[in-house]
C-alpha cells in the first residue's frame, strides 16, 4: 500500500483479505489487536524524499483499509481499534 502507483482496487482487495483474516481470528475466540509499527517506518523508507502530506495521506489510506476490514468484527473482541481522527502522522492515538 505504499506504492505511488497503487490503485483503489488494490486497496479494496487488501482490505477484503484482511477482513477474512480478522474474522477468522475473532471467530476462533481470540482477541484482535492491531499493531502497525512498520507504518511509521514508511516515513523514513518510502516517503523520506516526499512531502509530509503525502505520507499522512498514505497513513489515512492504510487506516481506512484496516478499518474497513475491521467493520464486521465485534468491538468487544478488538483490543484497540485504529482511528483516523488523531493529529499524529502515525496513527497510534
Amino acid at each position: 500500500m505504499d506504492l505511488p502507483t497503487e490503485k483503489v482496487g488494490d486497496r479494496r482487495r487488501i482490505a477484503a483479505a484482511l477482513r477474512i483474516e480478522y474474522e477468522t481470528i475473532v471467530g476462533s475466540g481470540f482477541y484482535l489487536q492491531i499493531d502497525a509499527p512498520d507504518l511509521a517506518l514508511e516515513r523514513h523508507v518510502a516517503f523520506s524524499k516526499r512531502p509530509l502530506k503525502d505520507f499522512q495521506q498514505f497513513v489515512d489510506r492504510v487506516i481506512a483499509a484496516i478499518n474497513t476490514a475491521l467493520a464486521p468484527a465485534p468491538v468487544a473482541r478488538l483490543m484497540r481499534p485504529l482511528q483516523t481522527s488523531c493529529k499524529s502522522p502515525v496513527a497510534h492515538c
